[in-house]
């Protein structure tokens, strides 16, 4: 989508669904609880000023301000999820859309 300045703004929408139930899945059909998604948070921020230290473009001043909700895009990986975030949420434009994979044991 182009809402004018340099460049156009990118999206992603994730589907997950349990293949059995013929239901789609949230992040809260995954971590069910309110403190299994604050440790998703708290993973991922650290992650991501790990990142920053090494150098990566991150913007760790903003990192506080993430929510981990059904609204966050996420896809599952062969060890947990992995959590989405949009352009200049966390990064410059540059930066793409990063993710965090996080580990099953975190948050289950």
């Amino acid at each position: 989508m182009y809402t004018g300045g340099v460049h156009g703004m990118s999206t992603v929408t994730s589907y997950n669904f349990d293949l059995i139930k013929g239901v789609e899945l949230q992040l809260s059909d995954v971590a069910k609880t309110s403190t299994a998604r604050g440790k998703i948070k708290k993973y991922a921020i650290t992650d991501l000023k790990n990142r920053a230290a090494r150098g990566e473009m991150i913007f760790p001043e903003y990192l506080d301000e993430i929510t981990i909700d059904n609204e966050r895009p996420f896809y599952f990986t062969g060890s947990g999820i992995a959590i989405k975030f949009f352009e200049y949420e966390v990064a410059p434009y540059a930066a793409g859309m990063p993710e965090v994979k996080v580990p099953n044991k975190i948050f289950r």
